[in-house]
């Protein structure tokens, strides 16, 4: 039987074709599934209650806000304690540094047993400084970890070196060695009994130490700086020291991040115009709402923001000082204070503007420049309309 090439193209040649497309789509999913992955959402809760309030917690908030996989939420002591911090609607609880004691004081007792809930049901911990206190085994804490902490072992501000080891570098996949990073005031850990189901091992110690001058003779040498473990399901990763607070230790927060969710990332943070407005934030204490609105200057390409205080300088360098979200009391202390009521008249007279809510229309200084925003307008738009392109060159 003689066979035409045209059955031999319909028989053989075009199912092989197909067959071998087929084969091809198949290999390229491979790296589409893998992309998916690495591109996944995980959504981040950052505790900026009483306790959590310094502005210096911006910075790691905002390495977090701006990473492209995480959804950013702020909770509260009172969101703990009425049941939001769940493994279904979070993947990660991060307790930033300022006062273990009174964080603790903001969640209660009824908020520490919600984050141990949270953990061992397989939620992921990532403490810093008070965080990494708050994380430890002992009374009117969260307890996650099998350390404990020295009495009075708090050494004052300073930059430590640290030894990661082999083992940490492998956890964080970041290379092990030395590293300077900034202390302030965490507590010397120590070994303890374990909370609960689980475990702990150190991944880094510290190589120097610093005093304070109620403990001339403290000693942080060999001392953990950061601990990681297991509670329950659940991971957990604690550093003593703050990781946000260098460029250079950046890598490290990204490690811990990556340890405890397998999320690895970075921030894109939003590029800036050749010559922003450049905005000082007062931030007599970093509240949820103040957070919400620094983020909200934060991520305008024309505005360059910084939390700040008087007192520093700032203003020397600053087109704008924007006092908003504060209780009103403590701007009337703020503004009636005579030295800081002088670094304002003398930033307006040089052309500085400050910018008030409406809320404060009362106690606003009479004195030019100084902007009333009313109620329902945007202040952004407010300072952008008075610091047009032309003028910030």
């Amino acid at each position: 039987m003689r066979i035409s090439w045209k059955q031999i193209t319909t028989v053989i040649i075009l199912p092989l074709a197909a067959a071998a497309m087929l084969a091809i789509a198949g290999c390229s999913s491979v790296p589409q599934t893998a992309n998916a992955a690495a591109t996944r959402k995980i959504k981040v809760g950052f505790f900026i209650d009483r306790g959590s309030t310094g502005s210096g917690n911006m910075r790691l908030a905002r390495l977090l806000y701006y990473m492209p996989e995480v959804e950013f939420e702020f909770l509260l002591g009172k969101d703990l304690r009425d049941g939001r911090l769940m493994k279904d609607k979070f993947d990660l609880l991060v307790i930033p540094g300022g006062d273990s004691g009174l964080q603790y004081t903001s969640m209660q007792e009824e908020g520490a047993e919600a984050v141990r809930r949270f953990v061992a049901a397989g939620g992921s911990y990532f403490g810093v400084c008070a965080g990494f206190h708050c994380a430890l085994n002992k009374p009117r804490r969260i307890g996650l970890l099998p350390f404990t902490h020295l009495n009075n072992s708090y050494g004052l501000k300073a930059p430590l070196v640290f030894e990661l080891s082999e083992r940490g570098s492998k956890v964080l996949d970041i290379p092990k060695g030395r590293y300077t990073v900034t202390y302030s005031q965490a507590p010397i850990a120590t070994a303890a009994k374990q909370p609960g189901s689980g475990w702990g091992e150190v991944l880094g110690v510290y190589l120097n130490s610093v005093s304070s001058p109620s403990r001339p003779n403290l000693n942080f040498v060999g001392t953990p700086s950061i601990i990681h473990g297991q509670y329950g399901k659940g991971k957990v990763i604690a550093t003593s020291f703050h990781p946000e607070y260098l460029a250079s230790t950046y890598p490290i927060a990204y490690g811990c991040i990556y340890a405890v969710t397998g999320l690895r990332s970075k921030p894109a943070f939003p590029a800036k115009s050749p010559r922003p407005i450049r905005i000082a934030f007062y931030c007599d204490a970093m509240c949820k709402e103040k957070a919400i609105a620094f983020f909200e200057f934060d991520r305008q390409p024309d505005f360059d923001v910084q939390t700040a205080t008087l007192g520093d300088g700032v203003l020397e360098h600053v087109d704008a000082l924007v006092l908003s979200k504060s209780r009103i009391d403590s701007i009337r202390k703020y503004l009636t204070n005579e030295k800081n009521a002088n670094f304002i008249r003398e930033f307006t007279e040089r052309g500085g503007k400050v910018y008030l809510d409406s809320v404060f229309a009362e106690i606003a200084p009479k004195w030019n420049n100084v902007v009333v925003v009313p109620a329902g307008k945007s202040m952004v738009e407010a300072i952008r309309a008075d610091f047009p392109p032309s003028s910030a060159q």
